[in-house]
């Protein structure tokens, strides 16, 4: 049985990150503040009462957990450890703030029916992560170079990173070469043990004649 997020994710920071967080609030005179990645949640703790604070989720842990022991058929006394540890800690944490930014609806009803009608509940908006209409560049299809390869940027750290590198090994990788010529390449750390029959290239000469590739491990994020 595999299951990411074994419950050793919680770790205090250095003495010295927290008195540098409160010296800057200090000297700035700071009044709100808003963060950001589950790793920093517990840095709320740090912050004095007077101080509003902001959280902006990116994905909830529990509800990934949920969702990922759903998907992949893993429930168990063990799993359902795994997942009431991550919660209980991260909604803890989450009602110490005034509000929480997400970037998705599912998460925020996720969040909003876990922590209920308590008293002083916190503020829950959904924010999507938009992507500006000038930020796209305009493509000509009659000057687009061929696609040599396929790329994925990201290590084996993030665990649906090396399962959706994994899959796609093993059920479509050598279609797709057979097919269209296409190999995969993949930019990041990652465990010699996963890559141990695969060619390494230190540095990648470019990425524009390359498609991007990203895992949509549960689809209920950003990718």
């Amino acid at each position: 049985m595999k299951i990411f997020f074994a419950p050793i994710q919680f770790y205090t920071h250095s003495k010295k990150v927290i008195e540098t967080i409160n010296w800057i609030i200090e000297e700035d005179q700071i009044d709100i503040v808003q963060m950001h990645f589950f790793e920093n949640l517990n840095l709320v703790a740090s912050i004095p009462l007077s101080i509003k604070k902001i959280f902006v989720c990116h994905e909830s842990r529990f509800a990934r957990i949920q969702t990922h022991i759903e998907t992949k058929k893993i429930g168990s006394s063990f799993t359902d450890y795994v997942l009431d540890f991550n919660k209980i800690i991260e909604l803890s944490f989450l009602k110490m703030f005034d509000a929480i930014i997400s970037f998705t609806e599912y998460d925020k009803l996720e969040i909003n029916e876990a922590i209920g009608e308590e008293k002083n509940k916190p503020k829950l908006a959904t924010i999507p992560f938009a992507i500006l209409d000038q930020e796209f560049s305009q493509l000509d299809i009659n000057h687009i170079s061929p696609i040599e390869k396929l790329v994925f940027i990201g290590g084996d750290e993030h665990y649906p990173n090396q399962d959706a590198i994994e899959w796609f090994i093993d059920e479509v990788a050598e279609e797709i070469r057979l097919r269209y010529g296409l190999r995969l390449c993949v930019v990041g750390n990652w465990s010699k043990k996963l890559f141990q029959n695969f060619k390494i290239i230190p540095v990648m000469s470019t990425l524009q004649v390359m498609l991007m590739i990203c895992p949509r491990f549960l689809g209920i994020a950003l990718a």
